[in-house]
């Protein structure tokens, strides 16, 4: 299902976001049904709004991280994302439409939160947020006490 797609990854595909983001208008993928073809435009196009989406809401990589495309519940996530965001902003769509897009992205940047959280990610001495190997590596929880 995952492939070696990192070519879409890179810095690269931060450019040329100023123009649509697709060509043709979107449909439901079942990411285990494609073919390499298919699935190398499928890739490029959702890369590129996953892209688009952490630009434009600043989410960090406790919500979307690095090789997010390597775990199949945030492909899922994203995808039904991405597909459900035309939608609400439809012209025939009724004024508040994409207000309950953003109450779906809400539930869904929580769900996504907790995703990465169970993938065993956490923040490492460098500051970045790594995938943790074992139990023996997993950050002591530090006590809250009032000064």
């Amino acid at each position: 299902m995952f492939g070696n797609h990192n070519d879409a990854f890179g810095e690269s595909s931060l450019d040329n976001l100023d123009g649509p983001l697709t060509a043709e208008p979107l449909h439901q993928i079942n990411w285990n049904l494609l073919n390499a073809h298919d699935a190398e435009a499928e890739w490029i196009e959702r890369n590129r709004w996953v892209n688009w989406l952490q630009r434009t809401y600043g989410l960090p990589a406790t919500v979307v991280p690095p090789f997010w495309h390597r775990h199949p519940e945030l492909v899922w996530e994203l995808s039904a994302l991405h597909l459900h965001r035309p939608g609400a902003y439809d012209p025939d769509q009724h004024g508040s439409a994409p207000l309950g897009w953003h109450r779906d992205y809400a539930d869904a940047r929580k769900q996504l939160r907790d995703w990465v959280a169970t993938q065993g990610y956490a923040w490492n001495a460098t500051g970045l947020l790594a995938r943790l190997s074992g139990q023996e590596n997993r950050p002591q929880t530090q006590s809250k006490t009032s000064s």
